[in-house]
C-alpha cells in the first residue's frame, strides 16, 4: 500500500537509475499503464484532429508525466474551444469547426458532409434574410412600432383602439358603420352580432380602429349624434379598464394626431400646410401596403408644444379637399411611425391571383348539374304530397299549428300609446314629404347657436347656388320655450334657403340630405313660403 500512495504522488516514472531495486510487481504495473496510455494514444489519433482532442490528449501526457496544466490555461483552452463551438464558423475556424463530427453525419461520406454544410449555411443566409424583412415590414404593419413593444403594451393599444355603438337603426349594416366612423382613423373591423330569429343586427357593434386616437375623436364627436333618425350611443366596452395605457410611452406634447385627409391630399401637402404654425420635427401619413397610397390618417411631430396647441386649435375641422380634418393631441408616445416616404422600401403585396376561366367553367356546369338534379326530387316529393292524404292532413295541422303561435305572439306584443304616436307621426311625415314640394327648403341639424357667424350666410348662398338660383337665406334662431328668450348654446338653427324654382330646390334638398358639415349630420326637407315669410317678419320684429 506504501509504493501505491508514492506512485500517486510521484512527479514522473523513476529514473534508470533506481530500476534495479524495483520490485517485479511494480514493473508489471508500470508496463500495464504504459500499454493503455498507448492505447488511449491511438484511439485519439483516430479520431479527428480537432481542438478539443488534442487538448485532451495533452492533458493526458501531462497527467502521465506528472506536469498537470495549470487550471487558468485549462479553463482558458476550454473557452476557446465553446466560442468555437457556439459561434458561427469564420474563415480561420471553419475547417476545424467542421472536422468536429456530430452525430447527424457520423456515417457520412465527405462529399456527403460538404453537401450537408453548404445546406446549413443556405438555411442559415435564408433566415436571416426572412428576420430582416419581418423586421422592416412589422415597422409599416404596426403604425405606433407596436410589434416593437412588448405584448402586454400590444394587447393595451387594442383595447383602447375598441370603441362600443349602441342605438343603430336596424336598416344600417357594417357598411355605414364602417363608413361613416372612417372619418376618425382607419377602422380595422366592425363586429356586428346578428339575431337568428329576425335576420337582423341586434341594434349595437364594436368597432377597432388601428391607433386608440381614432377610438377617442369617434368617442367625442359621435356620441349622441343622429344616424338614420336615431342617436347614437358611443363609449367603452363595459370591461374597458380606464388605466390600461399605465404601462404604455408617455405621449409627446408636441405630436397632434390627424385624420379624414383627403387620398388625393399627399403628406408633402399636409406637412407645408402645418408648418405654419411651426417647425415640424416629422411628418407621417400611415400606408396602405396594398392599395400603395396613404390611409387618411397619421401624425405630426412639431418642435415645441406651443406650435402643437395652435395647429389643434386652427386645423381641427378645417375643410381640406371637401373633407373636415380632425385633429388633436397624439395618445402614445415613442417612435414616429414610417410614412408615406418609407413605403418605397417594401415591395407591393401580392394580390389574390385570379381565378383562372378553366376553373370558373367547371363549377358552373356542376352548379347546373346539381341544380337539375335537386329538381327532380322536389317534383316527386310534391306529387307524392298531392297523392297522400295522410300526409296532406299532418302537413295541415303543422300549418295550422305555426298560425296559431304567430298569432298568440301578435296579441302579446303591445306598444305604448308614445310610439304608437311616432311611428304614425313618421308615416305621415314620409307620406307628405313624398307628395309635397316647394321652391323653399329648410335645413336642421347644420350648426348650433354659438357657431353662426357672419360667414355663415354667404357660405350657405354659395353652396346652395351650385343647384339653382338662390333669392334668399334665413338663419333663424328660435330660443327654447320657458328659456326667457335667451339662446343656448347649444341649441341647433334652422336655416331656410328660397330658390326661384322648385327643381332646384329639389336639386338642393337631395343633394344637402344626410351631408355632413362641421361634425354634424344635415336633415334637409320642404318648407312653405308661407312659413318662410312668417320667420323673415317674426325676425324684423325683433330687431
Amino acid at each position: 500500500m506504501a509504493n501505491v500512495e508514492e506512485e500517486r504522488t510521484e512527479p514522473g516514472p523513476a529514473n534508470s537509475e533506481g530500476s534495479g531495486n524495483i520490485l517485479p510487481e511494480d514493473e508489471l504495473k508500470k508496463a500495464s499503464e504504459k500499454r493503455k496510455r498507448d492505447t488511449t494514444l491511438e484511439v485519439a489519433d483516430n479520431l479527428s484532429a480537432s481542438p478539443v482532442h488534442e487538448d485532451k490528449r495533452t492533458r493526458a501526457c501531462d497527467s502521465d508525466t506528472g506536469s498537470a496544466a495549470p487550471p487558468e490555461v485549462a479553463n482558458s483552452t476550454e473557452r476557446k474551444n465553446r466560442w468555437l463551438i457556439d459561434t458561427a464558423p469564420t474563415a480561420t475556424t471553419a475547417a476545424a469547426t467542421n472536422s468536429i463530427p456530430s452525430p447527424l453525419s457520423a456515417g457520412l461520406t465527405p462529399d456527403q458532409r460538404l453537401r450537408l454544410d453548404k445546406a446549413k449555411a443556405f438555411a442559415r443566409e435564408t433566415t436571416t434574410k426572412l428576420l430582416g424583412s419581418k423586421a422592416k415590414l412589422s415597422a409599416f404593419i404596426a403604425p405606433n412600432g407596436l410589434l416593437s413593444l412588448a405584448g402586454v403594451e400590444a394587447r393595451s393599444i387594442a383595447v383602447m383602439s375598441r370603441i362600443y355603438v349602441g342605438s343603430i337603426n336596424f336598416e344600417l349594416t357594417e357598411v355605414h358603420i364602417k363608413a361613416v366612423f372612417t372619418q376618425f382613423g382607419f377602422v380595422r373591423s366592425v363586429s356586428m352580432t346578428m339575431d337568428p330569429m329576425t335576420g337582423k343586427h341586434k341594434g349595437f357593434c364594436f368597432v377597432e380602429y388601428e391607433v386608440p386616437e381614432a377610438a377617442e375623436l369617434a368617442l367625442e364627436i359621435m356620441n349622441g349624434a343622429d344616424l338614420g333618425g336615431r342617436p347614437l350611443k358611443v363609449g367603452r366596452p363595459n370591461n374597458y379598464n380606464h388605466g390600461i395605457g399605465a404601462n404604455l410611452p408617455p405621449p409627446i406634447p408636441s405630436r397632434i394626431y390627424i385624420a379624414n385627409v383627403n387620398e388625393f391630399v399627399s403628406e408633402e401637402n399636409v406637412e407645408s400646410i402645418f408648418e405654419a404654425f411651426g417647425m415640424i420635427k416629422a411628418c407621417s401619413l400611415l400606408p396602405d401596403l396594398l392599395l400603395r397610397k396613404h390611409k387618411g390618417n397619421g401624425y405630426i411631430e412639431f418642435e415645441d408644444e406651443a406650435s402643437a396647441d395652435s395647429a389643434i386649435a386652427s386645423m381641427n375641422n378645417f375643410e381640406l379637399g371637401g373633407l373636415p380634418l380632425r385633429v388633436r393631441k397624439a395618445l402614445v408616445g415613442g417612435p414616429m411611425p414610417p410614412g408615406m416616404k418609407n413605403i418605397d422600401e417594401l415591395p407591393a403585396v401580392p394580390a389574390a391571383p385570379a381565378v383562372p376561366a378553366r376553373v370558373l367553367n367547371v363549377a358552373q356546369n356542376i352548379n347546373s348539374t346539381i341544380a337539375q338534379r335537386t329538381a327532380i326530387p322536389t317534383a316527386a316529393v310534391g306529387s307524392a304530397i298531392s297523392t297522400n292524404s295522410a300526409l296532406q292532413h299532418a302537413l295541415a295541422k303543422v300549418h295550422a299549428r305555426v298560425n296559431e303561435e304567430n298569432m298568440a305572439l301578435e296579441e302579446n306584443m303591445s306598444i305604448s300609446a308614445n310610439q304608437r304616436f311616432a311611428i304614425m307621426q313618421k308615416l305621415m311625415r314620409a307620406d307628405a314629404e313624398a307628395t309635397f314640394t316647394s321652391n323653399v327648403i329648410c335645413l336642421r341639424n347644420m350648426v348650433a347657436v354659438k357657431d353662426v357667424d357672419d360667414s355663415l350666410n354667404e357660405e350657405i348662398s354659395e353652396e346652395s347656388s351650385k343647384y339653382g338660383h338662390v333669392t334668399k337665406v334665413l338663419i333663424w334662431l328660435d330660443p327654447a320655450p320657458g328659456a326667457g328668450g335667451a339662446l343656448d348654446p347649444f341649441d341647433s338653427v334652422d336655416i331656410y334657403v328660397q330658390f326661384d324654382h322648385a327643381e332646384s330646390a329639389a336639386k338642393a334638398r337631395q343633394a344637402l340630405d344626410k351631408r355632413w358639415f362641421a361634425g354634424r349630420q344635415i336633415s334637409a326637407a320642404f318648407a312653405r313660403p308661407e312659413e318662410l315669410a312668417e320667420k323673415e317678419a317674426r325676425t324684423q320684429t325683433r330687431s
